[in-house]
């Protein structure tokens, strides 16, 4: 006769319930030992946490730029692997005219980014209010020119800039509560300033009357001076961080400080990146890593390129989670299919350079991966600045 074996007692299918709920916030191993493998049980402890919840957990904002070409994805994602959210171009000066000159706003592209992150929900970050690069897209196409056939080339650089940051705060007060209010004040090259039409009309002060508009505008605000440095020790790192302790020393409305951290021709030192955060902190601001990404040729000599470079995402990771002034980490793009890198000159000559967290076919890499170990290892309720 053939005994028919009992069926699983309830006890048992709420402990693997409850494990399931444990692994998914990275605390699969609490249960591996004590309860009974079912169908499917072994892929699912393997798996790694979501990136949302741990970054949660450790109050940090994770957070990725969006282009129109990863909408779908992002709101995949949303809530999953990021609880912060950047519209990447939408919300540029010249993106939000029409025909990028002087005249009327279109929102509704912009609008279509802050409500799915409003919807899901997640923190939203304003780039950029003011920027000199890209003339139709970063500022107006036509802007220079009217500046220039003005009476007062300076009075009526003012007054644009007035009108602009009056109606683009205006239109999303209360949404969007972070903007970086100036991007890349420095020549990308040398450590000098960009030799655009704020600079040249209204000379250095033009940064600190952008911040000063915008907290007219919009006291509760947050404002960041965003910029790209390729190493945190040289001069180019000692010119932006006098822009910084200028403003601070003004009495100017900055709050924070946004390190881009693309990684174009170098890799710095995880080192560097601490003692710079840290001079930044001792002045009273915030610090969030706004726009990382990581060439994967950068680690060409690695015997792994792609565990080298999650290594390091790893150990940015971990470096803004020791500095309490680090509120946020965002990458720049979602996958490595639509990196802006492909088709950027001169680095589209080098692609695939495959920067992201997730590979061409939406999988996680070890860069993923990199960010799991180190928010996994974060305290819970690590103290930053106010959220």
């Amino acid at each position: 006769m053939t005994r028919r074996l009992a069926p699983p007692r309830p006890i048992t299918n709420l402990r693997r319930a409850l494990c399931r709920t444990l692994a998914a916030v990275g605390f699969a191993t609490a249960c591996s030992a004590a309860t009974p493998a079912g169908p499917g049980d072994s892929a699912r402890a393997t798996a790694p946490p979501r990136l949302a919840t741990l970054a949660d957990r450790a109050q940090l904002r994770l957070g990725a730029a969006v282009h129109d070409t990863e909408v779908e994805a992002f709101a995949a994602k949303a809530g999953r692997d990021f609880n912060s959210m950047t519209p990447a171009n939408a919300l540029k000066w010249g993106s939000l005219l029409v025909g990028g000159k002087l005249g009327s706003y279109d929102f509704r592209q912009a609008d279509a980014l802050v409500n799915l992150a409003l919807a899901k929900p997640v923190r939203l970050r304003g780039h950029t209010l003011v920027w000199g690069r890209y003339a139709g897209h970063g500022h107006p196409a036509d802007l220079e020119a009217t500046v220039q056939a003005a009476p007062d080339p300076r009075r009526e650089l003012e007054r644009l800039m007035a009108e602009h940051i009056g109606a683009v705060v205006g239109h999303y007060r209360g949404r969007i509560t972070q903007w970086d209010a100036v991007n890349e004040p420095l020549d990308l090259q040398k450590p000098e300033w960009d030799d655009n039409v704020f600079y040249r009309t209204l000379g250095p002060e033009f940064v600190g009357i952008a911040f000063q508009i915008a907290h007219t505008v919009d006291p509760s605000l947050e404002l960041v001076l965003n910029e790209q440095l390729s190493l945190y020790d040289d001069e180019h790192a000692e010119k932006f961080f006098g822009i910084i302790q200028h403003l601070h020393d003004t009495g100017a409305p900055i709050h924070g400080v946004g390190l881009q951290s693309h990684l174009l021709s170098t890799v710095p030192s995880i080192a560097s990146l601490k003692r710079f955060m840290r001079r930044i902190a001792e002045l009273g601001l915030f610090i969030e890593i706004t726009e990382l990404d990581a060439r994967i040729s950068l680690f060409g000599d690695a015997p792994d390129p792609a565990a080298a470079q999650g290594r390091f995402f790893r150990d940015v990771a971990a470096a803004c989670l020791e500095e309490p002034a680090c509120r946020g980490i965002t990458v720049w793009g979602i996958s490595d299919r639509y990196s802006w890198l492909d088709t950027f000159p001169p680095f589209d000559a080098s692609r695939p350079n495959a920067p992201l967290l997730f590979d061409h076919d939406m999988r996680r890499k070890p860069a993923y991966q990199g960010f799991v170990d180190a928010l996994a290892q974060a305290p819970a309720g690590r103290l930053t600045a106010a959220q």
